[in-house]
């Protein structure tokens, strides 16, 4: 047979694959609309939910949601169970635990009402791997033992085999290897009696992981081959693709290249043949590396670029990132520099695009597990020190403490004696001057503590009353209300007072000249405009520089006319130069000045963005918004700010914040809280009334801080058209 015969067969496997996926989908589509039947719409809606797992997240979101108002709606226990289960398992496929484990915690009191054993057992399971992602460790492992004892109970194998290889698994994480191996072995001994190829892969290959992390890499291979053969056996391409990749790195990290290169080409072989390109595409990249060992470096070249092609078709940035990082050092080993600088390039870009912060996590890891192994060798120590003839030690002891203490017993008494002689001689003579000053030095430290707690109320008042003179500044509820029918304000300073603010402003259209003509259109006769902004500092110095920012925002608009949110910003940015960075500083801020107007046919925002985004929600998703790179202030780039224009309709929800929400260090491993968990969070929180959003955003604040020092000002604004 021609090699052109195979490709063929594969490309038309491809396009039957994906036309029955697109032909399920449509089907239980047209099911549901010809279903009347609350109760088989719901289950239908659940199916059509499962089907669109790990394909399109957010539709299969909405799908398992519509099917939960429909149990709830019929008070059906069951389905509602089910409904809270694949909606918890929507939130998890999008990455939103937090969600996930609300959902799944429904799900487990329903069935705790109905003692349901496998209800229990998969709800405490799913908890489990919700508290694994967000690095609870603790409440990992508490709900997998709660799970495998219900799935005991219930005499559910599967499910049980999961539970013991995820268990083992939390363990390895916890450097526990003998348990990590007696938890892998139970899971075996239940997959190897079910006979389920997937199954016995899976915990193969994690227990094969296992030995490779305590240097045993070639007990690692003796079990991937014995998996291997069991999937011959039943011909489950899947797995035999992934125990040949599972061995292609076990020798390629032996350096036994050839037998990795054998392996890898069969995972490829075996992944296209069941049809699943991405796995072919990561194997590809694997085997790239065994060849820039092999210093051949053109056969590496050629398995990146198969490997990026499929890549790019299923758009998996982040196999991507992870392509673009080996081609650059295959470039730079090749000894061309300048397409290793732009693979480089291109990978520090996706990077940043997918807003990876792993590098400050591996920090974070690599400290925490130097720490663990230092404590644990210095406990190993004290113990071999401890175990050395412990008898003989306390005697010896026992004998040295009684000699010091006859001997210390003479010598007090004897030094008592003589000086109680000496003292009294003097006593009589020392008593009252020593009397008169202890009095005195008590007078003073008395005053002195006075004097300090005076200071400290004059300093504190005076913040206080300065809090007050910025508050006056801000901008006010009435003003607010009066253009903004819904809104929220949440603003915490990190200090008494604040570098962050929030302002208002009102322009007469009348006195605008040489605006724009949409706004010959605005049916109201004044203009409103809305900045939130983060000034240099925070506490004292950030105050002067936000009552110094709000006064150039006013000068600009109500002084000298200027009614344009970009040309206010260059206006500002002149003022700042010319009166607080002739030497160089460069105090200023960043921000957002929106001006909202209203016409007739809708509203129009037009605004300028000083490195801060404006974040809007529209019928259920985030819109693109552009910014300028550059804050109102001396920098590196000081072009003049653009001016951006965004049309918003009924039901829009708008977003301003600073960044002291998204920088806060928390949660269980004391990191960031970051900008894409802060816009999941308002995702999914906007359709909520404000004073509910705003409720929700405090508490998620105040939990994930904990007991650590808030870093820096809070401040967001929602809102509601």
């Amino acid at each position: 047979m021609s090699l052109k015969a195979p490709i063929t067969l594969l490309l038309i496997l491809a396009c039957v694959i994906l036309s029955a996926q697109k032909t399920v989908v449509d089907s239980l589509e047209n099911s549901l609309r010809k279903t009347r039947h609350d109760t088989s719409k719901a289950r239908t809606l659940l199916v059509l939910s499962r089907y669109l797992y790990g394909k399109d997240g957010r539709r299969a979101l909405d799908r398992s949601k519509e099917a939960l108002l429909i149990s709830l709606a019929e008070k059906n226990n069951d389905l509602i169970h089910d409904s809270y289960i694949q909606v918890g398992s929507s939130f998890s496929s999008i990455s939103q635990s937090d969600s996930a484990i609300r959902y799944f915690e429904r799900a487990l009191e329903i069935a705790q009402k109905q003692n349901n054993l496998y209800r229990l057992g998969r709800c405490y399971n799913n908890l489990g791997n919700e508290y694994y992602t967000l690095g609870n460790l603790k409440k990992t492992l508490d709900c997998y033992l709660n799970a495998a004892k219900m799935s005991e109970k219930a005499d559910h194998k599967v499910g049980l085999c999961n539970i013991y290889n995820n268990i083992g698994l939390v363990n390895v994480d916890l450097h526990n290897y003998k348990a990590a191996f007696d938890y892998y072995t139970k899971a075996r001994e239940i997959a190897e009696t079910l006979k389920d190829v997937q199954l016995i892969t899976m915990v193969l290959t994690n227990t094969a992981e296992m030995y490779v992390l305590t240097n045993r890499p070639d007990t690692a291979l003796v079990l991937l081959a014995r998996g291997l053969r069991f999937a011959e056996e039943q011909g489950d391409l899947i797995a035999m693709a992934n125990l040949n990749n599972g061995m292609g790195r076990m020798y390629r990290s032996l350096k036994k290249f050839d037998e990795a290169e054998k392996h890898f080409e069969r995972s490829i072989k075996y992944s296209l043949e069941a049809g699943d390109e991405l796995t072919s595409a990561l194997t590809y990249n694997s085997l790239s590396i065994v060849y820039r060992a092999k210093k051949q470096f053109d056969r590496a070249l050629e398995m990146i670029n198969k490997a990026m092609v499929i890549a790019e078709k299923y758009r998996a940035l982040e196999a991507q990132l992870v392509i673009y990082g080996n081609k650059a050092e295959v470039m730079f080993e090749k000894g061309d520099y300048k397409q290793a600088y732009e693979c480089e390039r291109k990978y520090v870009e996706l990077n940043d695009s997918l807003m990876n912060s792993n590098g400050l996590e591996q920090l974070n890891e690599l400290q925490a597990k130097y720490d663990s192994e230092k404590r644990e060798n210095e406990i190993k120590l004290l113990n071999k020190e401890n175990e050395l003839n412990e008898t003989e030690l306390n005697k010896q002891k026992q004998r040295l403490w009684f000699l010091v203490i006859v001997v210390g017993l003479v010598t007090l008494i004897a030094l008592f004696v003589y000086r109680n002689y000496k003292e009294k001689q003097k006593a009589n003579h020392l008593l009252e001057s020593k009397n008169s000053e202890i009095k005195q030095q008590k007078e003073l430290v008395e005053k002195q503590k006075e004097i300090v707690e005076e200071k400290q109320k004059e300093i504190v008042d005076s913040i206080n009353y300065a809090k007050r003179i910025q508050h006056t500044l801000l901008a006010n509820d009435q003003l607010l209300k009066k253009h903004l029918p819904e809104y929220f304000i949440l603003f915490d300073p990190k200090d008494i007072v604040s570098g962050d603010f929030y302002w208002a402003a009102e322009a007469e259209r009348s006195s605008l000249q040489g605006q724009h003509d949409y706004k010959q259109s605005a049916i109201d006769h004044k203009l409103f405009y809305l900045a939130v902004c983060d000034s240099t500092g925070h506490g004292v110095p950030g105050a002067f520089m936000s009552l110094l920012n709000i006064g150039f925002l006013s000068e600009a608009i109500n002084e000298k006319g200027i009614h344009e949110p970009h040309k206010v910003f260059d206006y500002a940015r002149t003022r700042l130069s010319d009166s607080i960075s002739r030497e160089g500083q460069r105090d200023g801020f960043d921000g957002i000045l929106l001006e909202i107007i209203k016409k007739e046919n809708g509203i129009t925002l037009n605004y300028a963005s000083a490195n801060n985004l404006p974040v809007l929600i529209s019928n259920g998703r985030m819109r693109d918004l552009k910014k300028d790179k550059m804050p109102v202030g001396r920098s590196e780039n000081e072009s003049p700010f653009s001016l951006y224009s965004v049309d918003v309709e009924k039901g829009d929800t708008l977003y301003l914040y600073t960044d002291g929400y998204a920088d806060q260090f928390g949660g269980s491993k004391g990191k960031k809280f970051k900008y894409r968990q802060l816009n999941d969070l308002l995702l999914e929180i906007n359709r909520e009334p404000m004073a509910e959003q705003k409720r929700i955003l405090k508490q998620k604040f105040t939990e994930w801080k904990g007991p650590l020092e808030q870093v820096d000002d809070v401040c967001i604004i929602g809102i509601r058209f």
